[in-house]
């Protein structure tokens, strides 16, 4: 790193405490907008954990009429969807499935709660 760009980052780390984010802001993932896509997406990590072929899964898009997020509070999504996957047998079924998901409001990672197939 040259003397100048080592400075300049000097620089950055010294003012962006005093001022602020530096014009980053942060992302509250459980407001209206980010909330239900982070549950949803969430969601579907846990679901692809327990299938028997997860890199078949198809997951229907979020503004299909068969998926549902529904806010149960601060933070915390019921998610009724489904997925469509190869079994054993590498027929492909459609699994319904109601996840209830906790996101954390500053990083966005969604705990389990519970999982009804």
């Amino acid at each position: 790193m040259t003397s100048w760009n080592a400075r300049a980052l000097a620089a950055l780390v010294t003012i962006c405490p005093m001022v602020g984010s530096c014009g980053f802001k942060s992302v509250d993932y459980c407001d209206d907008m980010n909330g239900p896509t982070t549950a949803l997406y969430g969601s579907r990590t846990f679901v692809e954990r327990d299938l028997k072929s997860p890199s078949t899964a198809r997951f229907p898009s979020q503004g299909d009429a068969q998926v549902r997020v529904i806010k149960i509070a601060q933070c915390e999504y019921s998610v009724v969807s489904y997925v469509e996957s190869e079994n054993l047998l590498g027929a492909m079924v459609r699994t319904n499935y109601i996840a209830r998901v906790e996101v954390d409001q500053k990083t966005g990672v969604t705990t389990l709660r519970s999982m009804v197939y």
